[in-house]
C-alpha cells in the first residue's frame, strides 16, 4: 500500500513549474490606470482629513502612499521588454531591402538586454524602420561602388542602445558614403518641398 501523500509532488515543485503567467495588455494598462485614479483619491482624501502630522491618521496616509507607490512601481516594471523582442522584426526589413535593392547587408544590434516600456517600444518600431530605409537606401553603396572604395561589399547598419540612470540612448550608424547633400536638394526640389532658389 502506497504512503499517504506518496507520488505527489511537493507544493514548491508544483508552484516552480510555472513561474510566468500570460496577462493581455489591456489588462495591464487598465491596472496601471487604476493605480493612478488611486493616487489622486489619496491626494484628495489627504486635503479633506488633514491629519495633524506625527498622528496616526498622517502614518497611515503615508503607508498608503508607500504601498501604492510600490504597486506602480511593481506594474512600470512588469511593463517593460527588452528591446530584443523588436529586433527580428527590424532584421526583417532589411533582409527584404537588401533583397529588394541588391545590397549585401549586415544588421548589428548592441544592447538588446536594456528593456523598454511596452508602448514606448511600440511607438520606436516605425521611426526605427524609417531610419533604416534611408540609410540602405541614399546611403549605402552597392557592392561595387564599395569594393572602389576599399569597402567590404556587405555594407553595416549598428543599432546600439545604452542605459544610463533613468534615460536610455539609442544610436543608428551606419558605414555607407552618407547622403548627397545635392541630391537631395534636387529630390527636394522636383517634390516641391523647397524652390529651386531657396536650394
Amino acid at each position: 500500500t502506497a504512503a499517504p501523500g506518496a507520488g505527489r509532488e511537493p507544493a514548491a515543485a508544483r508552484t516552480a513549474a510555472i513561474p510566468t503567467i500570460r496577462v493581455a495588455t489591456e489588462r495591464m494598462d487598465r491596472l496601471l490606470d487604476g493605480i493612478g485614479e488611486l493616487i489622486l483619491e489619496r491626494e484628495r482624501l489627504l486635503r479633506a482629513v488633514a491629519p495633524d502630522p506625527g498622528s496616526a491618521a498622517a502614518t497611515l496616509f503615508e503607508i498608503l502612499g508607500r504601498t501604492i507607490a510600490g504597486l506602480r512601481d511593481d506594474v512600470m516594471q512588469m511593463r517593460l521588454i527588452p528591446f530584443a523582442a523588436i529586433v527580428p522584426r527590424l532584421q526583417r526589413t532589411v533582409r527584404d531591402l537588401s533583397v529588394r535593392l541588391a545590397k549585401p547587408l549586415d544588421l548589428q544590434c548592441a544592447g538588446t538586454d536594456v528593456s523598454l516600456d511596452r508602448s514606448i517600444l511600440e511607438e520606436m518600431i516605425d521611426p526605427l524602420e524609417h531610419i533604416l530605409r534611408n540609410a540602405i537606401d541614399h546611403g549605402i553603396e552597392a557592392a561595387d561602388g564599395r569594393r572602389d572604395r576599399g569597402k567590404p561589399p556587405t555594407g553595416r547598419i549598428t543599432i546600439a542602445l545604452a542605459r544610463q540612470e533613468d534615460r536610455t540612448t539609442l544610436t543608428v550608424s551606419d558605414d555607407g558614403r552618407g547622403m548627397d547633400p545635392a541630391a537631395l536638394r534636387r529630390v527636394a526640389v522636383e517634390r516641391r518641398f523647397i524652390t529651386r532658389e531657396a536650394a
